[in-house]
């Protein structure tokens, strides 16, 4: 199945592009999304368990499921005042 990456702020910065399309096997969820993307943009190895993911704009967990032709976003973490 096919899914939509979307990377905003310092994880575009690392991988220096704003989206990716990423074929996972049938049946994925989060947590292999971040295995991929760990796997195929190595500047993101160290934080893929410390960003958020939405999917198809809700906020999702680890073992959330993925669809074919969801759409992932790829949110670090922010800080502000």
């Amino acid at each position: 199945m096919k899914i939509a990456v979307r990377f905003f702020a310092s994880c575009r910065e690392a991988v220096q592009q704003n989206e990716a399309e990423l074929e996972l096997p049938e049946g994925s969820r989060v947590v292999d999304l971040q295995r991929e993307l760990a796997r195929r943009f190595p500047p993101l190895a160290g934080r893929v368990e410390q960003v958020r993911y939405a999917v198809n704009g809700t906020y999702a967990q680890p073992d959330d499921p993925l669809n074919d032709g969801d759409e992932a976003a790829v949110i670090p973490p922010v800080a502000g005042g």
